[in-house]
């Protein structure tokens, strides 16, 4: 029930439009808190945690929260000037391991509908493809799904991808 990306390498950004806990929370938002952070979780080691950052331009992720050794829901902060909303994510994560895969839960979108639901799958861009296979932004994922998670704000329903 969430979006699974796997990594190769441990310089990945990942970026997507939504249409449409457990842990402790580590806060990647602006402000007094650090852009980039490890979740600090409770299940696994702590040095085998991913790294989050969205300290640039377009970065929008605000929390992580580790729930499992390679799972995380991910918060992001609402889109500028709205009342709320968003509709799309824009992270890095490092400290990945080869042939690992990692299951993402972006828990707070609100648009009811997304191009998720019909097979539509995150953009990635690997720091390490680029500079060894000249790859630039590319598409990954598998079981990626899009569902209502019986959270609201403002009275309206959240969606999980």
């Amino acid at each position: 029930a969430a979006a699974a990306a796997a990594a190769a390498d441990s310089g990945a950004e990942i970026a997507g439009s939504g249409a449409g806990a457990g842990g402790v929370a580590a806060r990647t938002s602006r402000g007094t808190s650090p852009h980039r952070t490890t979740p600090a979780g409770v299940v696994g080691n702590e040095d085998d945690a991913l790294v989050f950052d969205s300290l640039f331009e377009s970065g929008n992720l605000d929390y992580a929260y580790r729930i499992g050794a390679n799972e995380y829901d991910l918060q992001l902060r609402p889109d500028h000037k709205t009342t709320g909303h968003t509709q799309w994510f824009f992270f890095a994560v490092s400290n990945a391991q080869r042939g690992v895969s990692y299951r993402f839960h972006i828990t707070n979108l609100n648009k009811p509908d997304s191009l998720y639901a019909r097979g539509q799958q995150p953009l990635c861009f690997s720091t390490v493809a680029s500079s060894q296979a000249g790859m630039g932004w590319h598409r990954v994922g598998q079981s990626i799904m899009y569902r209502k998670n019986g959270k609201k704000r403002g009275g309206r329903p959240l969606f999980t991808l």
